[in-house]
């Protein structure tokens, strides 16, 4: 059974993500949850019954079942490759398990001397292996947090890569005391400062791709208006023209406005005004261009203009 407090520090250094979040290898929610190698089992979709985006984030609770569902899995594997980590104190066991939970039980194996290091005891040169590993320049401060309470036996919370060293000095060969209350108020605000901080990150990203979600939305919504407008304005124009020419000629033949704008625009798109206009306004232009010599009317023009652009569309 793994403890709250373990439960806790990996909350700590992995961060909350309410919505799927991008990473090297995929897509992380909750609690560091990388749903592209470790997909969701079918008891977890139960439980958490609904999609996971920015309309639906993930919640707190829901994101503690899936991290205490992988720590569990991740203990599991330990007791099969490594069934003396059971018998370390409450922290070195938690320093095997975070760094567990971080590169999987498969880069585990690389680190067999300091594994070794560990299984003896000798955890001096345990921590400087992994210290000198790219683990540790990989994870930044969780590195340090863990190499603190590896070479110590005592978790720092507020521990960094550049004050290692004096915590290894103020607390090493001592053994661990029982915590005053007022260390262990100090504790527990730094945990929650850094805690709080990292959740106040986590909205803030949220919010950041929500608003950049919504700003492509509407950028979206608001070309298709745009393009929507633009497509009303040319057909309005040929309408125009069409009725101008209908007015002047004969109305026994008139044209459809409405169906050649439509037929038009469908084909040539912005550019169908122009070429209606030629049409209309210098039929025996457009005759010579299309060498068409049957062609000598404004009306003969445009007819031929929507039978040639409906011809082409077929």
């Amino acid at each position: 059974m793994i403890s709250q407090e373990h439960l806790n520090r990996i909350k700590f250094s992995e961060g909350f993500c309410r919505v799927p979040t991008k990473d090297t290898i995929g897509y992380c929610i909750g609690y560091g949850r990388n749903v592209k190698t470790n997909p969701l089992t079918e008891e977890e979709r139960r439980f958490i019954n609904h999609p996971i985006d920015a309309a639906h984030p993930i919640t707190e609770k829901e994101a503690e079942f899936l991290l205490k569902n992988d720590v569990e899995k991740i203990a599991r594997k330990l007791d099969q490759k490594y069934p003396w980590w059971r018998q370390l104190d409450s922290e070195r066991q938690f320093v095997v398990l975070d760094m567990c939970y971080t590169m999987g039980i498969g880069a585990m194996t690389k680190f067999s001397k300091a594994m070794n290091n560990i299984r003896e005891g000798n955890y001096d040169a345990a921590a400087e292996g992994i210290r000198n590993s790219k683990y540790y320049t990989q994870v930044g401060n969780r590195g340090a947090r863990n190499y603190v309470c590896l070479k110590t036996g005592v978790y720092l919370p507020s521990a960094t890569q550049r004050t290692v060293d004096g915590l290894v000095a103020q607390h090493a060969g001592r053994p661990r005391p029982p915590m005053t209350t007022r260390q262990t108020i100090t504790y527990d605000s730094q945990m929650a400062q850094i805690s709080g901080k990292t959740a106040a990150n986590t909205r803030k990203t949220t919010r950041k791709k929500t608003a950049k979600t919504s700003a492509k939305a509407n950028a979206k919504t608001s070309t298709k208006a745009s393009m929507k407008t633009s497509a009303d304005k040319c057909k309005a124009q040929m309408e125009s023209m069409i009725a101008a020419m209908n007015k002047k000629n004969s109305k026994d033949n008139a044209i459809d406005g409405k169906k050649v704008a439509k037929a038009l625009y469908d084909k040539y798109g912005n550019k169908a005004p122009k070429h209606l206009k030629e049409a209309v306004m210098s039929p025996v232009k457009y005759a010579k261009r299309v060498k068409d010599p049957s062609i000598k009317t404004s009306r003969d023009a445009v007819n031929h203009l929507v039978k040639t652009a409906t011809a082409k569309s077929r």
